[in-house]
């Protein structure tokens, strides 16, 4: 696995400089583009020859390195895991593109690493990684943002639901108000009803 990862952050490298994200830190970048790249495109790389579950292990186990000897920032954190996930995100699409055996013929020709690249290269120039620390945007595991879905869509409902109350209510006012001099209203049975003229 050691190899892999060499091999795969030594790409990701290569891939930055070619396409021109910045470097502030080393040559492998620290809390910059650069940086946000190669946690992308590692995630990305994983899923396609892997899996997401793989794959995200594998971040998480980076990440709790990161902790425990580097004694990264909860910032830091949050930025590696965000890009984590538009890493994997990107290589779950790249599975949807590709099938089994074009995928396969792509990685046997090297090819595929231009196509996550590519892939990551775009998010980041979309602005969809993290390249600062100081970001605001907040990392979520899958199960909190679909928390956060179902809540919003229950807002939605309660909204929707108060607003067709309101409708009614100011659809009878209206009626009510018209009914006073357009009509005439009776009492049948106990109910009110309007008889037009």
């Amino acid at each position: 696995m050691y190899d892999y990862a060499e091999k795969t952050i030594e790409k990701a490298y290569k891939y930055s400089k070619k396409y021109g994200f910045k470097t502030t830190s080393g040559t492998r970048g620290w809390n910059d583009e650069t940086d946000a790249f190669r946690h992308a495109y590692m995630q990305a790389d994983l899923t396609v020859k892997a899996n997401a579950g793989l794959s995200q292990i594998a971040g998480d186990l980076h990440e709790l390195e990161g902790d425990l000897i580097n004694k990264q920032s909860s910032k830091e954190k949050n930025m590696d895991k965000w890009n984590n996930q538009v890493g994997r995100d990107i290589g779950k699409e790249i599975n949807k593109e590709y099938n089994l055996a074009k995928r396969i013929e792509l990685i046997k020709s090297g090819q595929m690493d231009d196509v996550i690249a590519n892939k990551v290269a775009q998010k980041l120039n979309n602005g969809e990684l993290i390249t600062n620390p100081n970001d605001t945007r907040k990392y979520k595991t899958p199960s909190e943002k679909f928390s956060d879905e179902i809540r919003e869509k229950w807002r939605n409902m309660q909204y929707s639901r108060n607003s067709r109350i309101q409708n009614r209510t100011s659809n009878n006012k209206k009626s009510s108000a018209s009914g006073t001099t357009d009509g005439k209203w009776v009492t049948i049975n106990g109910n009110h009803v309007l008889i037009d003229k």
